[in-house]
């Protein structure tokens, strides 16, 4: 089902820690983007960082727990819950991502560090976020940005591969070296990467005798000085000139070039193991609602009431995109059709109706009414999910469970069409049929008698086929 795709997991933890209101909201945080994704035709897997990552990045040091972040061990618990696979890398997760990338075992990565492209990776995605339309401030995360190291590398492309983007952190600073050259900033970086200095740099193997550096470091530092090439906007003198004769860091350079990534034989298991399972077929959603029962204090009826209306329109799509659907059509009516919203890139969409509890499939009459040492609705939050309520896709009834929402009775989301085309294509073909019939069966509009008068008095513009051929002349 869907396209493979890996996810560094480091960034989306560390993103977590900005979460508020609530039990564990940065928890919470994560669990919105696993409903979320869970909600396209994916196939992800989620890397996590090993213990041979470089000791330093971005100024800290990487052993170190950040306060607020969700811990590994929850993380992975809850990712498995959701049905999808982990994987752990022997040091940074970014470089195993773009390793695997490489290899061909997943599509494409998402990761917001651009470090996946310096690593090697091919098929970036970044920028998980909304499309915004105009007067609107905020929505669910919908779009990505997608880094094709094809395109980049086009003669007539002006960005910059992942060889010069090493360049330009060895010379601007980057996360292992934040000084760099003195005097360097990213634009003149920039220009050495474009001219070519990263591409000549990362050729050069590290059994070669040093003069080899030596020779391209002294080709650096004229181009700087006399701009001989037209490379840069102007000469660099000073720059030239601040270059140390052990620039660069070859240890540095090592952390891009020669990451601690797996070995062939853990990647063919990766492979075998990745593409024996199947995304959506070994969700735990009695698991899932337990953790979600305890860790958010989503608990009794009422917080199960509100786990089905978070979880229901994600898992809805995710069931009709199994190769073995379940018994029952879950789709119920199909009332419309739209190509114009933005959030979904304008595809094809309709308007479904479907049974939330009957997709969920928790019991719902073995919730009790109210659960003991719980006071009021603090870790439901009702008041204060929106923020989390735009991770998750959104039906006609959101944050949550609000007066008149029964998971019981129909309830109506936005999908898209090739889905319901694949999931429910008996309802499809069934409503295409009722639409035809009520084209059929329309009245022609009538003709009023003013709409005649008018007519009969506009001239005939009409062009004959001779005049036209004139005027074509």
């Amino acid at each position: 089902m869907g396209i493979p795709g890996y996810l560094s997991t480091s960034i989306w933890q560390f993103q977590a820690q900005a979460a508020k209101g609530g039990s564990n909201p940065a928890t919470r945080t994560l669990f919105y983007r696993l409903v979320r994704l869970q909600s396209h035709s994916i196939q992800p897997t989620f890397v996590f960082d090993g213990p041979n990552k470089p000791t330093m990045k971005r100024g800290r040091r990487t052993s170190g727990s950040r306060g607020g972040a969700v811990s590994t061990a929850i993380a992975k618990r809850l990712i498995h819950l959701f049905g999808f696979y982990t994987h752990d890398a022997p040091g940074e997760a970014e470089a195993e991502c773009a390793l695997l990338q490489r290899c061909g075992i997943v599509n494409a990565v998402l990761s917001e560090d651009v470090d996946t492209i310096m690593f090697g990776c091919t098929c970036t995605l970044r920028n998980w976020s909304a499309e915004k339309e105009e007067g609107s401030s905020s929505g669910p995360p919908t779009h990505v940005t997608v880094y094709n190291s094809a395109a980049i590398a086009r003669p007539d492309a002006a960005g910059i591969d992942g060889e010069g983007m090493v360049l330009v952190a060895l010379m601007s600073g980057g996360d292992y070296d934040p000084d760099g050259i003195p005097g360097c900033g990213p634009r003149v970086a920039c220009q050495a990467a474009r001219a070519g200095f990263g591409k000549s740099l990362c050729r050069i193997k590290r059994s070669d005798p040093p003069s080899v550096l030596a020779a391209w470091r002294e080709e650096l530092r004229r181009e700087l000085a006399d701009n001989t090439k037209g490379f840069f906007s102007k000469r660099n003198k000073n720059i030239a000139a601040a270059i140390p004769d052990n620039f660069p860091n070859m240890e540095v350079l090592g952390y891009y070039r020669y990451p601690n990534v797996s070995q062939d034989a853990v990647l063919e298991s990766v492979r075998c193991s990745f593409l024996g399972t199947t995304a959506g077929g070994n969700m735990d959603l009695q698991g899932l609602r337990d953790f979600a029962a305890h860790t958010f204090d989503w608990s009794g009826k009422e917080g199960a009431t509100k786990f089905i209306q978070v979880l229901a329109p994600s898992l809805l799509v995710r069931k009709m995109l199994l190769p073995l659907k379940p018994n029952g059509c879950l789709v119920k009516a199909i009332s419309k059709r739209r190509i114009s919203h933005a959030s979904s890139g304008r595809i094809h969409e309709l308007r479904v109706s479907f049974l939330p509890l009957s997709v969920v499939g928790i019991d719902l009459n073995a919730e009790p009414e109210k659960v003991p040492g719980i006071r009021g609705c603090s870790g439901l939050a009702f008041n204060g999910d929106e923020k989390f309520e735009a991770e998750a896709p959104s039906s006609t009834q959101g944050g949550g469970p609000k007066k008149g929402f029964d998971p019981c009775k129909p309830n109506l989301v936005w999908i898209p069409e090739f889905v319901v085309r694949l999931g429910a294509p008996e309802a499809l073909r069934n409503w295409e049929v009722e639409q035809r019939a009520k084209k059929e069966a329309a009245p022609a509009p009538k003709t009023t008698k003013a709409k005649r008068a008018k007519a009969a008095q506009e001239p005939n513009h009409t062009i004959g086929s001779e005049a036209l051929l004139r005027l074509i002349k």
